[in-house]
């Protein structure tokens, strides 16, 4: 009786140890529709219309790899807000472009945006001090909808141009 009650103890605790490990680290999926999106043309092209549009919105290039398809980009979100300690914020956009499918002609990209609060500290004295405040990643969805929205719309004014050659 012993030994069944050992063999079983063993066979939940091998069971319980396979489920940890196989579990997923997070909720989310890979391939997030919100993060992740799906474009018909080869990546360097895409490459080179992000660029474009983030320099065409106002963002400061921060990075470039075109070899690892990377862009590190920021801007500067002022707010006008009477009595407010926030006085804006400061959103810094990462792209990672793929190629993806199986042709040349399909590329993925995957989109992360920071941002950091920029704060009043609170001194009256001659010179303000302010400082910012690191928030993470932003999830809210539509600040990542202006952004695909843009670069699609770039993207067809870059087509319109070629086809007008």
């Amino acid at each position: 009786m012993r030994n069944v009650w050992i063999h079983t103890a063993r066979l939940s605790l091998v069971l319980l140890l396979w489920l940890i490990c196989t579990a997923p680290v997070s909720g989310k999926e890979s391939s997030d529709p919100i993060t992740v999106k799906q474009f018909p043309c080869e990546k360097d092209s895409l490459l080179n219309c992000t660029i474009d549009y983030l320099m065409d919105e106002g963002y400061r290039i921060r990075s470039v790899d075109s070899d690892a398809g990377f862009i590190c980009a920021d801007r500067f979100i002022p707010h006008d807000r009477l009595l407010s300690v926030k006085k804006g914020e400061r959103r810094t956009v990462n792209f990672i472009i793929r190629k993806c499918g199986e042709g040349e002609q399909e590329s993925c990209i995957r989109l992360s945006i920071l941002y950091e609060d920029w704060n009043w500290a609170g001194n009256l004295n001659a010179t303000p001090n302010y400082y910012y405040e690191d928030m993470g990643v932003l999830t809210v969805p539509e600040a990542y909808e202006v952004v695909w929205e843009g670069l699609q719309n770039k993207l067809r004014q870059s087509d319109e141009q070629k086809l007008q050659r």
